[in-house]
């Protein structure tokens, strides 16, 4: 390497900003054309060797003409580009480490601090072959919206109502089926009323509708499509299905699997018994069913009218259902003692009832209340009733006229419902005194037909 070669190079690098170059012409002079030297004055002043005048008194870059013998090669030239890059680059990324730029050397344990806390909260893509495929992968990820609910949802910090899990389906999942879900409800650290850590629980594909616990909170029913086929190749519409909530990856188990729809499935809290509503018959009439857990023996109850939409008190002492007949929905009742074969009106002051037109009874964990939709001219709210009284003492709940399907916290102080008054489908909450309403999803997809879990798992 040429003497003036490294010592331009060597001036490049130096640590004192005032040794260095005052530009890259004067660090590419000093590399091509050694003859227009640049002298150091002192350690602090770099001055270029004198040029003459132009003729508007600026100073051109002119050089004078190097001999041949010493014209630098090209790899000079790109060492010597090279050395400019570290320089400006890399270099100055060191220098400020080690203190030379700007506050203070930082410790290398501090470093590797920051570092190792950086990478615990970065969660890297998966790796692709071209780029092209990295905006479809977040084409896939904005479709997907169960991410964006749970990171946008403040945690639960106090658990209310005496039970466990909220089960619901939404179809927030990217295949667009209602699918079963999972999710907490409760207080934050601010005392708001908020649901937090959305799990999805089903994923066949078909929609699913109206989950209901098992006693013990162990075991989740739902209705969804059959798995079952007639002889004519014809599906049996839809099926009661029961899926284990203890599994790490459960399988929906079909216990119905019979023509028509089979909906509305209650169990017993003795857990014994399982009552459903079936559209088997051609008439469409809705008929109550009982059967056991594992779907055998199923028994029809109904015989001359429209029945549907059961609910049990506790002990299995009393099935209420909703009777419809000439123009009225009735809450009505089956006794044990009678292997619920005899059936008499919940409220038996007038043909209606003080209730009203009612449908989608749930009967709280105590036997206390009864949470149900009225129907009032189109407009749906929803009404609690004492069972003590029968109809005696009657509250409404909710006044939007797009409430629907309410369940009991197992405490009975709380009622989650499905509410359309946003124009969109959700899942609310309300105190039993009516107050503190709140919507607990509150997202792009339809959520409804919430089920308040009465035991929280260990």
């Amino acid at each position: 390497m040429s003497e003036y070669v490294s010592d331009a190079i060597s001036r490049a690098l130096s640590i004192r900003p005032e040794d260095r170059f005052a530009s890259v012409a004067e660090f590419l002079t000093a590399l091509t054309h050694p003859e227009v030297t640049v002298n150091r004055v002192d350690a602090s002043k770099t001055v270029m060797a004198p040029r003459p005048p132009a003729s508007n008194g600026t100073v051109p870059p002119t050089f004078a003409t190097p001999p041949q013998p010493h014209k630098p090669t090209g790899l000079w030239i790109a060492v010597g580009i090279v050395a400019l890059l570290i320089l400006a680059g890399g270099g100055y990324f060191l220098l400020s480490y080690l203190g030379f730029i700007g506050g203070t050397p930082a410790e290398p344990t501090q470093t590797a601090a920051v570092a190792a806390t950086a990478t615990e909260n970065i969660i890297l893509p998966a790796a692709t072959d071209t780029p092209e495929t990295q905006p479809a992968a977040a084409e896939t990820q904005a479709q997907t919206p169960i991410d964006t609910a749970a990171s946008t949802t403040a945690a639960v910090d106090q658990s209310i109502g005496h039970g466990g899990k909220v089960a619901f389906v939404s179809n927030r999942q990217s295949d667009g089926f209602f699918q079963v879900w999972l999710m907490d409800v409760g207080k934050d650290a601010n005392g708001n009323l908020v649901a937090s850590n959305f799990q999805q629980l089903t994923t066949t594909p078909s929609d699913k509708s109206q989950p209901s616990w098992s006693p013990d909170g162990t075991k989740l029913l739902f209705t969804g499509a059959s798995t079952e086929f007639a002889r004519n190749g014809t599906p049996f519409a839809k099926d009661i299905f029961v899926v284990d909530v203890t599994q790490s990856d459960p399988t929906p188990l079909d216990l119905t699997k019979r023509a028509g729809d089979d909906v509305e499935a209650a169990w017993s809290p003795t857990g014994k018994k399982i009552a459903f509503t079936s559209y088997y018959r051609d008439d469409g009439m809705p008929q109550l069913f009982l059967m056991n857990p594992d779907g055998s023996e199923q028994v029809r109850l109904s015989e001359r009218f429209a029945e549907h939409s059961p609910t049990w008190t506790p002990k299995d002492t009393y099935l209420y259902y909703v009777m419809d007949y000439a123009d009225f929905s009735v809450l009505s009742m089956r006794d044990t003692w009678s292997k619920y074969a005899s059936t008499k009106k919940f409220d038996m002051s007038s043909n209606a009832g003080r209730l009203g037109l009612v449908s989608q009874p749930q009967i709280s964990l105590d036997g206390s209340m009864i949470a149900y939709t009225r129907t009032i001219g189109g407009k749906t709210n929803i009404y609690t009733a004492t069972t003590v009284g029968r109809g005696a003492t009657v509250t409404q709940l909710t006044d939007s006229n797009k409430d629907s399907s309410a369940c009991w916290s197992p405490d009975a102080k709380w009622v989650l419902f499905t509410s359309a008054r946003d124009d969109n489908s959700e899942i609310y909450i309300v105190g039993v005194d009516g107050k503190n309403s709140v919507n607990l999803t509150n997202f792009p997809s339809e959520e409804k037909d919430p089920a308040w879990q009465p035991v929280a798992l260990p």
